[in-house]
């Protein structure tokens, strides 16, 4: 079982904490732009390549 202690944080340490946690999700929103910008691409690759059905599969050359 944890103990859990009450332990007396700073604003400081809060205000520190709180930037951390927004750089990380910040970081995490721009990869997942990319994501989809490069799964959206690959989409409009496919539908190019298998006339206007669109109904290609996202392929991933290796």
């Amino acid at each position: 079982s944890y103990v859990l202690r009450v332990v007396k944080v700073s604003d400081e340490e809060r205000r520190e904490a709180q930037r951390e946690i927004e750089k990380v999700r910040l970081v995490h929103e721009e990869f997942n732009l990319v994501n989809r910008a490069m799964r959206r691409a690959l989409e409009k690759k496919d539908k190019k390549r298998d006339g206007p059905s669109g109904l290609g599969k996202i392929r991933v050359k290796r």
